[in-house]
């Protein structure tokens, strides 16, 4: 999955972009994307695979991210000084 790839710089604002991370149809974290992702780390393995973030504005076309776009995010090295 391409989304939220590197050709997106950290000055896009995509980190600040509003969110709201969800398991099971329970809301865990409204915020920004980064709020989102922080808080996405600390779940157990099992509620990671559960979890999705809600963008409110697409990117790549895409509303949802799952799992795997959620883990390459916080793997960017962006995310640590965003």
């Amino acid at each position: 999955m391409a989304l939220l790839g590197a050709a997106l710089p950290p000055e896009t604002g995509l980190w600040y972009c509003e969110a709201t991370l969800m398991l099971d149809e329970r809301v865990l974290r409204a915020g920004t994307l980064i709020q989102c992702a922080r808080r996405w780390q600390s779940l157990s393995d099992e509620e990671k695979q559960r979890a999705l973030v809600r963008l409110a504005l697409p990117v790549d076309g895409e509303n949802v991210l799952q799992h795997e776009a959620i883990a390459a995010l916080t793997q960017r090295p962006s995310f640590r000084f965003a």
